[in-house]
């Protein structure tokens, strides 16, 4: 049983991408969830006008799973601590870099976009935007289609969409739809950087 394994048995299952994995990430999130949240609640002032807490606690099982693939137990410290230190510097980074931003009223406050930015950075994102949906469009697994729409398009109260979510609706794992994000992610890199 899953359960019975120690935090590397399961890190070691996950990382090597064994049938299993699944269901080792959601042993390790349930394991470890409680520290990610206790963190986030520690680094995230309530009602934050620079960060979501409530966000970044509905995408725990993301970062989780992000931590996991860069823990090394050669370092010598416990998982747990290693994501307790991941999770810090998530939420500070987070808010740091939201906190440089220009921060119009409320998010209520409804304004144009267009009115911060020049036409050349507009026209250049714009054409950016369009090859990137192009390369998604004509992606091979439909699956890549549906994520990426619902995460980035979709979305939820102007946010991205959980993973949570999407899995449910794809009826798939959380970590399974990550995969894929992520591979397509790369993909996507690659045939931008060639001027696809």
């Amino acid at each position: 049983m899953l359960s019975e394994l120690t935090d590397l048995e399961l890190i070691e299952i996950v990382k090597e991408g064994e049938s299993n994995s699944s269901q080792a990430m959601t042993e390790i999130i349930n394991r470890h969830s409680g520290i990610f949240i206790e963190m986030v609640n520690h680094f995230v002032p309530l009602n934050s006008p620079y960060c979501n807490r409530q966000d970044m606690i509905e995408e725990k099982e993301f970062y989780i799973y992000k931590a996991l693939l860069k823990y090394d137990p050669d370092r010598g410290t416990k998982f747990s601590t290693h994501l307790g230190n991941e999770a810090k510097w998530l939420c500070l980074n987070s808010y740091n870099k939201a906190k440089s931003k220009p921060i119009f009223f409320s998010s209520d406050y409804d304004y144009d976009k267009e009115l911060f930015e020049s036409p050349h950075k507009r026209l250049i994102e714009e054409e950016s935007f369009n090859k990137i949906v192009n390369i998604i469009n004509e992606y091979p697994d439909d699956r890549v289609k549906k994520i990426f729409h619902m995460r980035y398009i979709d979305g939820e109260k102007n946010r991205v969409m959980p993973w949570k979510k999407i899995s449910a609706h794809l009826k798939m794992s959380i970590q399974g739809c990550i995969n894929i994000h992520n591979t397509a992610i790369t993909k996507i890199k690659q045939k931008v950087a060639k001027g696809c």
